[in-house]
């Protein structure tokens, strides 16, 4: 049985990761702030 949670977290983690080794600029910030949120939420709807 795959953890939902823990996979959910990977794959934001690697979203985050790729948009910041393309771009690299402060307009991901808030951008950045607005995935983590939705993240959160779905990580509570998931659970």
């Amino acid at each position: 049985m795959i953890d939902k949670r823990g996979s959910f977290q990977m794959f934001f983690a690697g979203i985050f990761i790729v948009l910041y080794a393309i771009f690299e600029t402060e307009i991901l910030l808030p951008l950045s702030v607005w995935m983590m949120a939705i993240a959160i939420w779905l990580n509570q709807r998931v659970s």
